[in-house]
């Protein structure tokens, strides 16, 4: 169980920063859709490097906390996308 746990909350750091550029979008069109879906990919990608380093400095052993360190980096990355989305549309 403990290998299906970290799969589906690496699963989550895809999906949760999908459904928050989903969110975001004005109009559903298939190109803004991709768009969406390529981002959050780059934010699982962040996450990944984010976790490695997490691992590599705290010497973390579980696997749980591996995939949850993975989800803050992908949070962390998405949360600075939303922040450029936003200044982008002020200005």
């Amino acid at each position: 169980m403990s290998d299906t746990a970290s799969s589906i909350i690496i699963l989550c750091a895809f999906i949760l920063p999908a459904a928050v550029f989903l969110a975001q979008l004005e109009r559903f069109e298939t190109t803004a859709v991709v768009h969406v879906f390529i981002m959050a990919f780059i934010c699982l990608a962040i996450g990944m490097l984010f976790a490695g380093m997490m691992i590599t400095l705290s010497h973390i052993e579980s696997q749980t906390m591996m995939a949850a360190s993975v989800v803050v980096g992908s949070a962390l990355a998405a949360t600075v996308r939303v922040i450029q989305i936003r200044k982008g549309r002020r200005s």
